[in-house]
């Protein structure tokens, strides 16, 4: 029986040929897959010691909601159940003042010495100064949905007012000087209200929401700090983050898996896919800041990645991580890059530099900031304080 089966084996030598080639195909899936092997490790430069960690306040002062520089010091913005607690720390990590806001689903925003709280649905928004604690409590017309605040503490919020009709949206903006004062105010119909940001002098002011006119898609208004309309701009994609640049001539926008640039006249500069879900929009002088969440057919792990991008739409630099990038922050003074995941962070220069790198054990929801450039203070998850010095 044994010699019978045998020529027929013989007769069909292009199985063992298809049989190899798909064993091959398989393999090189494997071999080439982005990221199969594990990343490098981040080091830090070899002309850098390892940073020096100290554990400032082990109080534990609540889940951070936020956390910014503020020239002299740091602001830090906690949730102690349904209380909403500001907090202003020194260039140290020490405790200078706190103060209760009578809020509970906590809108803030921070420029400088000046921070602005308020809730969302509700009314009244609070203003406070490093060293005069709280200097304003204004009642908007509406209900608030977001706000903005810059270095003079002029603030910009966007509400929504009630129509006859309770299928109808109107949304309104509103300018509000140093002193509590209405400077203008406008109405934009079928809005809901995303983010507002605004240049450090309050020169340009933007406003992003989702638009229900027919369909639901973006809508970026960016005004003057007179008020006046410099360009509207409607985005085909859902909208996501929102950046100003610090000296107002520019603004960046996220729609889908695409960061939009705008000048200050509202045209289009520039449009870069990035390639998955855009996670963080920060500016950073003429550049931007943000994490994207990638994913590919051949890599069946999601990829983190931080990215620094210039305004000529060149990369400047990209950081890789197997982990979610959870903390991204700036230091304008100079132009270094914090990236914290679940277990580490890493300091690197706006062009790749590797400044230091360390494993950490802050909890998830951490909050940093960085205090010169060098120093850097984190909120760990249960509110406790620890510093971090690169020098």
């Amino acid at each position: 029986m044994w010699d019978e089966e045998e020529p027929r084996r013989t007769e069909k030598p292009y199985l063992w040929v298809v049989f190899f080639l798909l064993l091959l195909g398989m393999s090189s899936i494997f071999l080439l897959r982005p990221g199969v092997n594990p990343f490098p490790p981040e080091q830090a430069s070899p002309n850098n010691e390892a940073p020096v960690v100290s554990l400032i306040d082990t109080r534990a002062h609540g889940q951070p909601l936020f956390i910014a520089s503020a020239q002299t010091g740091v602001w830090a913005v906690h949730r102690e159940g349904t209380r909403t607690v500001v907090r202003f720390l020194n260039a140290l990590g020490d405790e200078q003042w706190a103060e209760t806001v009578p809020v509970d689903n906590a809108l803030v925003a921070s420029s400088g010495r000046y921070i602005v709280v308020g809730e969302v649905g509700q009314q009244r928004f609070y203003v406070y100064h490093a060293r005069q604690k709280l200097v304003l409590a204004v009642t908007s017309p509406g209900s608030l949905q977001a706000l903005s605040i810059n270095q003079t503490g002029e603030v910009f919020v966007a509400f929504t007012v009630p129509e006859v009709d309770p299928l109808s949206l109107r949304t309104e903006v509103a300018f509000y000087s140093a002193l509590g004062h209405l400077a203008w105010r406008h109405s934009l119909s079928e809005q809901q209200p995303l983010a507002v940001k605004q240049s450090q002098n309050g020169n340009t002011v933007a406003l992003l929401s989702l638009s229900f006119a027919s369909n639901v898609t973006g809508s970026l208004t960016v005004y003057s700090r007179h008020g006046e309309k410099l360009f509207a701009h409607n985005l085909d994609e859902r909208p996501g983050y929102l950046a100003v640049r610090a000296d107002g001539a520019g603004v960046a926008v996220t729609a889908g898996n695409s960061i939009h640039f705008f000048d200050r006249q509202g045209r289009l500069t520039l449009r870069h896919d990035a390639g998955g879900a855009v996670e963080n929009l920060a500016s950073l002088g003429q550049h931007v800041v943000f994490s994207v969440l990638r994913r590919s057919l051949l890599n069946f792990r999601p990829e983190y990645r931080a990215v620094v991008l210039g305004e000529d739409g060149k990369v400047a630099f990209e950081h890789r991580s197997r982990q979610p990038i959870v903390a991204l922050s700036t230091a304008p003074e100079s132009r270094d890059i914090f990236i914290g995941t679940t277990t580490s962070a890493t300091l690197s220069s706006h062009t790749g530099e590797p400044k230091w790198s360390l494993q950490h054990t802050w909890q998830e929801a951490y909050r940093v900031a960085s205090l010169d450039g060098a120093h850097y203070l984190i909120i760990k998850g249960d509110g406790q304080v620890v510093q971090v010095r690169g020098d």
